[in-house]
């Protein structure tokens, strides 16, 4: 095959073949952007950013949690779109975060530990959002859910401890910003059913977990949604190879054409040097 014909193909997405399947919606979840700290559930910002820029420049859509309830309720299209998630409230989501996605155009969910509010710093010394950083945010069409009073092991708890975590801090949240608390992420990401009943007895309409291969669909439970956590071990390859697999469907040929059009590029670029030589 000539180098003009790969360019044409490239640029027609001939060459990327993607099976028919059922669309999915992944949810992408990440805790702390910053450059201060390493560990585990820290991404510096240099990688935030480059995650962010690929997203963009592949044509995936970012959407909000609410407006992911919404096409899963309506069976709307999920193709090609991903949701951000945020947890733990810190201060690095306003300070580091949001500018990036500001940037881009791009929105995200914060599930916040109401309890922050009283306990400002976190051990590891990174801050909190403030009642006044959320009344911001919201202003600027983040959104922002419960991550319950304490980030207590709901599962551990007893009905009684288990009802005020969920219920305490979406009325504490509502309180701040004036507005309903609808989503909410279980802390760790255990739940099970008297959990996850729990939840939806408080009054939320949307609840994260963790884990889940394929992403959401249709059928998911939407006080069960699957979430892949963003964690400082992976590389630029990883994160595409998870958002790729996740999205799982035909139409991301797109986004697949980028990628393929960002791997066989050198070769054809050397190759066509050497040729014109």
């Amino acid at each position: 095959m000539s180098i003009k014909a790969i360019d044409r193909d490239l640029a027609q997405g001939s060459t990327v073949k993607t099976a028919s399947a059922r669309s999915r919606l992944p949810v992408l979840g990440y805790h702390s952007v910053c450059d201060t700290m390493q560990d585990t559930i820290t991404v510096s910002l240099a990688t935030f950013r480059e995650q962010m820029h690929w997203l963009s420049e592949a044509g995936i859509e970012v959407i909000s949690l609410e407006e992911a309830g919404r096409r899963l309720d309506a069976r709307g299209p999920l193709g090609g779109s991903v949701v951000l998630t945020f947890d733990d409230g810190y201060k690095d989501f306003i300070e580091a975060a949001v500018p990036v996605m500001d940037d881009l155009g791009f929105t995200a969910t914060v599930f916040v530990i109401s309890d922050g509010f009283v306990w400002p710093d976190d051990p590891h010394g990174r801050g909190r959002l403030s009642p006044e950083d959320l009344r911001d945010l919201r202003r600027r069409r983040y959104s922002i859910g419960s991550h319950s009073v304490s980030h207590a092991r709901l599962i551990s708890l007893s009905r009684s401890d288990l009802d005020r975590e969920l219920i305490e801090s979406k009325a504490r949240l509502e309180d701040v910003l004036g507005a309903a608390v609808t989503t909410f992420a279980y802390p760790y990401g255990h739940f099970g059913k008297r959990e996850r009943d729990a939840v939806e007895h408080a009054g939320y309409t949307l609840a994260c977990g963790i884990g889940g291969i394929w992403g959401n669909g249709y059928g998911t439970d939407r006080l069960a949604l699957s979430r892949f956590i963003i964690s400082s071990g992976q590389s630029a390859r990883d994160f595409r190879s998870l958002v790729l697999a996740r999205l799982k469907t035909p139409a991301i040929r797109g986004v697949l054409v980028s990628e393929a059009k960002r791997l066989l590029r050198p070769g054809i670029d050397f190759a066509r040097r050497r040729f014109q030589t």
